[in-house]
């Protein structure tokens, strides 16, 4: 507990409460609330303060915020588990095994559909009090239609859990691994790590800290982590007869014909039987083939509207939708979508694994993704990323509306963006939909929607770049280059160059960057725009300061001032008269700084 963690560094100083509020700036209420617990989320400003007063930097000061962080429970242990009395008592005897200084690695490998995730989050549930430092979960998306999350993107998420903010995580993978690993170092934690594709995903993700224990699901039984992680293998078979008919519950008992004839056709996977518990016995009789036709009968039970956007959902790239998003793709009204989601539901073809957020099984996705309809996906594909492109734009003008602006086309027809009213608002839904966002970025790309994917990574430059998303900012920058390549597009290339290298500049590869800016200002120069040249040489400025090289920083800010003039741009040359001041302070030319900054104040003033 943070209060803990708080109290024993206080204790180390020989600081009184007060004393400590004191040095801290804090009020000395909240330090007696935090050590008695009574405060499970301290503001961030909080705690810097806090570790400032007690002079933490590097790993500790890390560890300290990691442990005012709440991290997230996993997902809710499943609804109606039933058996797997032999598994759950291995996966417990397995921890009680290896004791408090072991760290258990289990590999629960399994098909499509077995049971998986739901045997996981059963038995994290039921365990969740041997861990008092509570548990992380991670869907790998190892498998199925949409792209494998890599290593860098589960562990940045599993940092951010840990309280790590985003621009505090390292560049280099090998370096975010070994600050995840010393993080969980005197923890007791268990990390569900669900649908991986490799031992390759997994590794990095490993604790590495006694004390803490890895459940990792997998279509494959990943005998690589077998072999050098020393994980122990489990293989999860169907459920046995017995299982199946309790997981279909009471209403079939009296039809024993029909009772067989499920568990024969579903094959004790749990995925196709609560499918069809969710359906009316009398259609029962229409059941037949495999686990596949499961799925098929329940999708044949779909009403036409309901059908047509099941068939539309396999084609998002994202985790999970909401249903704005879902009434786009479809092009129906947001009213009416929520009840084909609700239809959804119910059929157990989707679950709302969150209020308002809606995803479905890979197993159902792909089979989603597959089947033939009237529908036109092209166009929903349109419809998906012109909601995403022109909500985000003013999401993005709400959080900085002083930003220059870009042309769009009108979205799509029957297309209906989302109405945001404030920054917060806009803040709210950049944070909800960023995964999705992201995704949607590379999706369009594979699409060969050129414009559309470099404008769509345009808008979430603000949240990105302004809240710590530094490598998300960097990559979607980089998709969005390489769809202005191909569509012959200089602007939009120099602009990608430049934001990848202001990007980069933030995660400390300062040598790409410039290699970055550089283009950035070739490509300005070649298509005229005085004002981009100028903005990047002011970017390579800041970049030549950070290595003390203020003569080269000095010329890049004059070379930006000559270019904002010749542009016109009054408010570019205030920016580039104050920066041109401020190194000549720091070269010892005072005279020369003031007067820079007051001829700044001057057109501030007339303008």
């Amino acid at each position: 507990m943070f209060g803990d963690v708080l109290r024993r560094y206080r204790r180390q100083l020989g600081l009184t409460q007060d004393e400590l509020a004191t040095l801290a700036g804090v009020n000395v209420r909240s330090i007696g609330k935090l050590e008695a617990g009574r405060i499970a989320a301290p503001r961030s400003a909080t705690v810097r303060l806090l570790a400032d007063a007690f002079g933490l930097s590097g790993v500790d000061r890390e560890r300290f915020h990691a442990a005012a962080a709440p991290t997230p429970l996993a997902r809710p242990a499943a609804a109606g588990f039933v058996g797997r009395a032999d598994a759950l008592r291995q996966l417990t005897a397995l921890l009680e095994a290896g004791g408090p200084r072991s760290m258990p690695i289990v590999a629960i490998a399994g098909a499509a559909g077995v049971g998986k995730t739901a045997l996981m989050l059963h038995w994290a549930h039921r365990v969740r009090r041997r861990f008092a430092d509570d548990q992380l979960y991670v869907n790998l998306h190892g498998s199925g239609p949409t792209e494998a999350m890599s290593a860098v993107e589960a562990l940045s998420g599993l940092l951010g859990a840990l309280g790590v903010p985003p621009h505090r995580v390292p560049s280099e993978p090998a370096a975010q691994t070994a600050l995840y690993r010393s993080l969980l170092a005197d923890r007791r934690m268990l990390v569900l790590l669900d649908n991986a594709r490799d031992a390759e995903q997994v590794r990095p993700l490993l604790p590495g800290a006694s004390g803490c224990m890895a459940l990792v699901t997998s279509r494959d039984p990943l005998p690589g982590l077998v072999a050098a992680d020393s994980a122990e293998p489990m293989t999860l078979e169907g459920l046995s007869r017995a299982e199946s008919i309790k997981l279909l519950g009471a209403d079939l008992v009296g039809d024993p014909i029909a009772m067989e004839l499920i568990v024969e056709r579903c094959a004790g996977l749990p995925l196709s039987l609560e499918i069809v518990a969710a359906g009316p016995p009398a259609a029962l009789a229409d059941l037949a083939g495999s686990g596949g036709a499961v799925i098929d009968w329940a999708y044949r039970r779909l009403g036409p509207d309901a059908a047509r956007l099941f068939r539309l959902i396999g084609t998002h790239p994202g985790g999970d939708l909401t249903a704005p998003v879902a009434a786009s793709m479809a092009g129906l009204p947001v009213t009416r979508t929520r009840a084909l989601l609700t239809e959804l539901t119910d059929a157990h073809l989707m679950t709302e694994s969150v209020a308002g957020r809606f995803t479905c099984h890979d197993l159902l996705r792909a089979y989603a993704a597959g089947v033939d309809g009237d529908d036109d996906r092209r166009e929903a594909t349109l419809r998906l990323i012109d909601h995403y492109l022109h909500t985000a734009y003013a999401a993005a003008r709400l959080l900085q509306p002083r930003r220059g602006m870009i042309a769009l086309d009108p979205p799509q027809p029957a297309t209906t963006p989302e109405s945001l009213v404030d920054a917060d608002q806009a803040l709210a839904w950049f944070i909800a939909e960023r995964a999705a966002l992201l995704a949607g970025v590379s999706h369009a790309a594979r699409q060969g929607l050129d414009s559309r994917t470099w404008q769509l990574a345009w808008t979430l430059e603000p949240f990105l770049s302004g809240h710590g998303f530094w490598h998300d900012w960097a990559g979607s920058q980089s998709t969005a280059l390489a769809a202005a390549r191909r569509s012959g597009d200089l602007a939009a290339q120099a602009h990608a160059h430049r934001s990848i290298g202001r990007a980069l500049m933030r995660l400390g590869l300062d040598q790409e960057a410039l290699r970055h800016l550089n283009q950035a200002i070739e490509l300005s120069r070649r298509y005229g725009d005085r004002n981009g040249q100028a903005r990047t040489h002011h970017t390579i400025a800041q970049l030549h300061d950070r290595h003390g090289a203020h003569d080269e920083a000095l010329r890049h800010s004059e070379r930006a001032l000559r270019l904002y003039e010749a542009a016109g741009q009054p408010l570019g040359q205030a920016r580039s008269l104050n920066a041109i001041g401020w190194r000549h302070a720091l070269r010892g030319h005072y005279r020369r700084a003031i007067e820079h900054c007051t001829q700044a104040l001057g057109v501030l003033l007339s303008g």
